[in-house]
């Protein structure tokens, strides 16, 4: 899967300071900025529409390259590892309920939420959410939903 080694190599060079800055400047664009390009071009399946969540990822990547392996390690769940306080719950909600370039702005913020807290995320899971959030079912933000409500 072109979306596992791009992970993998992202993962791979997590402490490249101008790899993390170049990616950081995707936020700028939705196919990112010619500084990202070295690092996402080559991972970029035939796909185009696929583009967008390939220069995402390694934006969010930039703001926060901690990790987890943990398996089914949804946003979700690591939301729900802050406390449980009403602003959270309503940047949460505000965030299932986004679609494009408002998902990209609140993902961000989550992300960046995530990275105070040092709340690790699982960037293999979170790609696979971000290809399937407009999915009409809303699979993925009930997944989200589940793992943030349900104990």
């Amino acid at each position: 899967m072109p979306q596992t080694a791009f992970i993998d190599y992202l993962i791979e060079r997590k402490n490249d300071r101008a790899m993390l800055a170049a990616l950081r400047r995707c936020m700028v664009e939705t196919h990112g900025d010619v500084r990202s390009y070295p690092y996402v071009v080559p991972f970029l399946p035939k796909d185009k529409y696929k583009h967008a969540s390939y220069f995402l990822i390694a934006m969010l990547f930039g703001l926060h390259p901690d990790h987890t392996n943990k398996k089914h390690w949804t946003i979700g769940k690591a939301f729900r590892q802050l406390a449980k306080t009403d602003s959270r719950d309503k940047r949460f909600k505000a965030l299932l309920d986004a679609d494009g370039e408002q998902f990209s702005y609140h993902l961000q913020q989550a992300i960046s939420l995530l990275q105070s807290r040092e709340i690790k995320v699982n960037y293999y899971q979170l790609f696979k959410d971000i290809q399937g959030w407009t999915h009409s079912d809303r699979y993925v933000q009930f997944k989200w939903a589940e793992d943030f409500w349900v104990e």
